[in-house]
C-alpha cells in the first residue's frame, strides 16, 4: 500500500504550529502518520525525532544539509541525544556532507559516545530516498532527496523496522 494512502495528519502549514503539533505527536508516540514538505519542517521533525531517541538513531541521507541539520536547534538536540547515550549513525552518499555545520561538530565524536558519521557505498551513493529510524519505532521517510518532502510517524515499528532492516542490511 503506498504510503500517501496512510497519511492520518494534515498538519498546518505555520511554522509555529507544525512544531507544537509535531513535539505533541512525539510525546504521544502518536502512530499518525504526516507530511513534512519542507526543510524547515525537516528540521523540526528531526529535533523531534533527536530528543525521541531513547537508545538509537539511523540516518541515511545525501548531505547532512545545514538548512536541516546545521540548525542551531538540531545541533542541541543531537548533543542531548548523546549525552543520553544514543547511539547515532549516520551514512551520507555526497562528500559535501563533511563541509556541513552537523559533520563538523560531530565528526570529532565518531567512533566515540556511540556516533558514527560514514560515506555511503559507492552502490548506494544514488539511492533516491533518504530516510531517519529512531528506536526501530519512529521513522521519516523522503522518497525523492531532490526535495525535503518526507512522511513522519513517531510510532510504526512495522514501518520503522523496514527502513532499520534496509539500514543494517546495506549499510553497516
Amino acid at each position: 500500500m503506498p504510503l500517501q494512502r496512510l497519511v492520518s495528519h494534515e498538519l498546518p502549514m505555520n511554522p509555529l504550529i507544525y512544531r507544537t503539533n509535531v513535539e505533541t505527536l512525539s510525546e504521544n508516540k502518536s502512530d499518525a502518520i504526516f507530511h513534512n514538505r519542507s526543510a524547515f519542517h525537516a528540521e523540526i521533525v528531526y529535533e523531534a525525532l533527536f530528543d525521541y531517541a531513547k537508545s538509537s538513531i539511523n540516518i541515511f541521507c545525501e548531505s547532512l544539509d545545514d538548512r536541516v541539520f546545521g540548525s542551531d536547534r538540531v545541533l542541541k538536540a543531537t548533543t542531548r541525544a548523546i549525552q543520553r547515550s544514543v547511539r547515532i549513525s549516520v551514512i551520507y552518499q555526497d562528500r559535501s556532507a563533511e563541509d556541513s555545520r552537523f559533520f563538523k561538530k560531530f565528526n570529532n565524536y565518531n567512533g566515540l559516545h556511540k556516533v558514527s558519521l560514514k560515506f555511503a557505498p559507492e552502490h548506494l551513493r544514488e539511492q533516491a530516498g533518504n530516510f531517519a529510524v529512531v528506536d526501530s519505532r519512529a521513522f521519516r521517510l523522503e522518497p525523492d532527496k531532490s526535495t525535503c518532502e518526507a512522511f513522519v510517524s513517531f510510532n510504526r515499528p512495522a514501518l520503522a523496522e523496514e527502513l532499520e532492516h534496509f539500514f543494517k542490511k546495506n549499510l553497516t
